[in-house]
């Protein structure tokens, strides 16, 4: 279809559009006319609820009311805000500036991540009592927030086993971040979760900080245990009883460290040796010996070292079973934890969500709301005492405006109901009215109105019509458009300048010339009545230049 055409089907198309909204005119027209007929109807109404008024000056105290909820609906999110830090207050020992500081973060963390003020005020709450430094509770709260939404942890589990954790193992504000990273990255990788992995380090951890395992290895080995299905609860016993009895054996010597360095392949001074400098890769190599053996070979040696516990011979058999996992996932939390940035990219992609993005909305509105709240309360809080006061002072007077206000209400309630009463014929008049309006009109749309902008039947209507006009010019005029506009940019405007170049350039010279011989010279012509004749031969050069 070309341009002409199309223009001819959306002016025809367009015919049974002006006859609907033609229809639905005259059909508003009607319902005015008949409101019209009922207006003498209403006035009268009207009249009989001129009473109203007067019973209104008997509820002037809903004024009060109306008055303590828009400040409660203002101040409410400051007031809660200030309740959930008073946690922190109690236990957090601090200086008020510190407090002052503490609070000042937690708000503007808020604006950031998709947790309330408040909840992250609880995670801080938490910290103080698990001991944290006051200098490191920014980050604690920033880094269990962050595994509350990016990890199965909700965030106060995260606090609770973070501030275990964080004292036994000596954690600093700055492995807050890089603990959080290895977790979820172990997370992401293994056929473990963070909730199972954090558990399980929670049981084991003193024990494997006291043989020297790093920081960043102590979350590999509970991944490793984790990923083979064994319950968080009997792993990390399991594991905190084999590290410490390995310990006694690598202490003591003899014939326990010996088997102990033949399983690993060494000899019993390259494994203590190893296993004081790096307890985790003397470990490992243990368990790549076991690897090797037959099953029966590997019961031999749990018995004769002494791991006849079910729970303890489990976890042991399948570490061996699985060094290589053990392995990658050692490496997999070292490499985590020197990076520092699996926490982070995780949170980024939860962040980008439409939940997340709405629930900083809320937290942006909320803080605005307590920002409010706080300029109002020092002025609310002994207003409010004054109240309570007055309250406890006038109980009879308060009575007394209650039974006014309940007379009040009843009274309003009798007038309406009797008025409708009354005008029960007039009510069912105007209620078939608008009834008869908007069925004409509910018609009018769907029958002309709609079919108009649309077609029937696929064809025609008013907004394919333009659909396919838009089509067409994006396919054959904004093209020929673009051709000429790059024609002139490229090819017409650089041949104009070439060519105007030079006569721009003696234009631009002789306007020059013509200034500096009538204004330059201008004293040449006081009392003469004309230019003078320097001022002249300037001119008349001038002028000759464009020649």
């Amino acid at each position: 279809m070309n341009l002409a055409k199309l223009l001819v089907a959306i002016g025809a198309t367009t015919t049974g559009f002006r006859r609907g909204i033609a229809q639905a005119g005259r059909s508003v027209d009607d319902l005015e006319r008949k409101v019209g007929r009922m207006r003498k109807g209403f006035t009268g109404a009207s009249a009989r609820l001129g009473h109203f008024a007067a019973i209104a000056g008997r509820v002037a105290v809903i004024g009060l009311v109306a008055l303590t909820l828009a400040i409660g609906g203002v101040t409410r999110a400051s007031i809660e805000y200030e309740d959930a830090f008073a946690g922190v207050r109690k236990t957090v020992s601090a200086t008020e500036p510190e407090l002052a500081q503490l609070s000042k973060e937690i708000r503007q963390m808020a604006t950031e991540i998709p947790i309330a003020a408040t909840e992250l005020a609880h995670l801080g709450e938490s910290a103080g009592a698990l001991g944290v430094p006051t200098k490191n509770i920014k980050e604690f709260i920033r880094v269990t927030a962050l595994l509350g939404v990016t990890t199965d942890l909700s965030a106060q589990q995260a606090a609770d086993s973070l501030g275990i954790l964080g004292n036994v193992l000596g954690l600093t504000a700055e492995d807050y971040g890089r603990f959080g990273s290895a977790l979820v990255a172990l997370g992401n990788a293994g056929a473990s979760t963070e909730s199972q992995i954090i558990a399980i380090a929670e049981r084991m951890g003193a024990a494997a900080k006291l043989i020297g395992i790093s920081k960043d290895k102590i979350l590999g080995f509970a991944s490793a245990v984790a990923s083979l299905g064994i319950e968080p609860e009997a792993a990390g016993t399991a594991l905190q009883t084999f590290f410490i009895k390995t310990q006694k054996f690598v202490a003591k010597g003899g014939a326990h460290l010996q088997l102990f360095a033949k399983t690993a392949g060494l000899s019993i001074g390259k494994f203590r040796k190893l296993f004081e400098k790096a307890a985790s890769g003397a470990l490992l190599k243990f368990f790549k010996g076991m690897d090797k053996l037959g099953t029966a070979e590997r019961l031999a040696v749990l018995e004769a070292l002494g791991f006849t516990d079910v729970r303890i011979t489990r976890t042991l058999l399948g570490l061996a079973d699985n060094s290589e996992l053990l392995t990658d996932q050692l490496n997999l939390g070292a490499d985590a934890w020197k990076r520092n940035t699996a926490l982070t990219a995780e949170a980024e992609k939860r962040f980008a969500t439409t939940k997340s993005q709405l629930g900083m909305l809320k937290n942006n509105l909320l803080e605005i709301a307590m920002t409010l709240g706080d300029a109002i309360l020092p002025v609310l809080t002994p207003l409010i005492k004054g109240l309570n006061e007055w309250v406890s002072a006038n109980h009879d007077l308060i009575a007394q405006i209650a039974g006014q206000l309940a007379g009040a209400i009843v009274s309003v309630v009798t007038g309406i109901s009797s008025w409708v009463t009354e005008n029960r014929p007039l009510i069912a008049q105007l209620w078939n009215l608008a009834t008869r309006a908007l069925t004409t009109i509910w018609s009018v749309l769907t029958t002309q109105v709609i079919p108009a902008l649309f077609g029937r039947g696929g064809k025609g209507g008013i907004i394919p019509a333009v659909v396919e006009l838009g089509r067409q010019i994006a396919t054959y005029v904004i093209p020929k458009v673009q051709a000429f506009i790059n024609t002139l940019t490229t090819q017409v405007i650089p041949s104009v300048l070439k060519v105007a170049g030079p006569v721009v350039g003696k234009l631009l010279g002789a306007f020059s010339a013509i200034v500096m011989a009538l204004f330059g010279s201008a004293g040449a012509g006081k009392g003469g009545g004309g230019l003078g004749k320097e001022a002249s031969g300037g001119l008349v050069g001038a002028l000759g230049s464009l020649a």
